[in-house]
């Protein structure tokens, strides 16, 4: 992928996946964890043989967490005296994504009880966080028992199944994948593009393989920053008159167009208005720029009025498109 088709799959993204460890936050947090259990050694060997690809996840999270045997307290202690620390820009990229109406993921191999307390701190929902679960006894210590084995991040392949799941719940149509290991490189696909992050550790593998490779963050916000130029927005003005036995099906269908388009990060305006006629209705849309109206044309909601039109609803149609300046915002 060309580096400026990767801005523009960036720039019209509907949901970001975030990896957490080396990404979002400076540390491997695992590593972190085996530091307070005494096995730092031998477990940053593992996790670095894992983010290379040269280890299936599920045996490598296995290894380390028999390494380890961590107990509740102990991850309770270590997040007191090192808590992960954010990547600089991370928060403000994090806004700046919320800002432009993407939806934001974290998705890790990590552990829920590590990431969770900073997704909080970074405006990210629970519901968000997409992570492997420790469990413990009810010991005073809270002693390690095992992981959640139905976490889909607990094993390879587990992020593209996460993307799968979001977009087939949630309707995501562009969902990108950030991140510094192999196993957020296979994200894509599903995801439409793969960003390498090497702020915190260059991986060669994910640096050649990536889509778009970054070593700061600044360099994703500014695409978002300057997204719209007035110079690009499209607007268009069309007129129709519809057939009267055909009124109501017209306004079921325009429902869920004028609906869906206005939920489009590329749609700046959409209005539907009765035109002078007993029939003759208006479409008033402005888009961000060219290639926002085109991706418009491929939506659900917009087959929804193209089938209407095939069907032989329409009498006529008028269609009159102004660009740039002409267009009043």
């Amino acid at each position: 992928m060309a580096r400026g088709e990767a801005v523009e799959v960036w720039k019209n993204a509907d949901c970001v996946c975030f990896d957490f460890d080396s990404t979002v936050c400076m540390e491997e947090g695992i590593d972190v964890l085996a530091e307070f259990c005494g096995a730092g050694e031998e477990v940053s060997q593992l996790t670095r043989t894992a983010m290379e690809g040269g280890m299936k996840y599920e045996e490598s999270l296995a290894a380390r967490l028999k390494l380890m045997n961590p107990s509740l307290k102990l991850v309770q202690q270590m997040l007191q005296a090192s808590p992960p620390q954010p990547s600089p820009h991370v928060a403000e990229l994090i806004n700046t994504l919320k800002a432009n109406g993407k939806h934001v993921y974290f998705v890790s191999g990590g552990f829920r009880q590590i990431i969770e307390p900073t997704a909080a701190a970074l405006g990210v929902p629970r519901e968000n966080v997409f992570a492997n679960n420790l469990i413990f006894d009810d010991s005073e210590d809270g002693n390690y028992v095992g992981f959640d084995t139905n976490e889909p991040t607990a094993y390879s392949g587990g992020k593209p199944k996460v993307v799968s799941l979001l977009m087939e719940q949630h309707g995501f149509k562009n969902v990108v994948m950030v991140g510094d290991g192999a196993t957020d490189m296979e994200a894509r696909p599903p995801a439409a593009l793969f960003v390498g992050f090497g702020g915190v550790v260059v991986r060669e593998p994910v640096k050649a393989g990536a889509d778009w490779f970054v070593t700061d963050f600044t360099e994703l916000i500014e695409p978002l920053e300057n997204k719209m130029s007035v110079e690009e927005v499209v607007a268009v003005f069309v007129t129709v008159e519809i057939k009267p036995d055909r009124v109501e099906d017209f306004k079921a269908v325009m429902a869920i167009d004028v609906e869906g388009s206005r939920k489009e990060d590329g749609c700046l305006r959409f209005d539907l208005l009765k035109g002078e006629g007993e029939n003759v209705y208006n479409f008033y849309e402005m888009y961000k720029n060219q290639a926002c109206m085109d991706s418009h044309k491929k939506t659900d909601h917009y087959g929804a009025w193209a089938k209407f039109k095939e069907s032989g609803g329409v009498v006529s149609q008028s269609v009159a498109k102004t660009t740039g300046s002409n267009v009043a915002m």
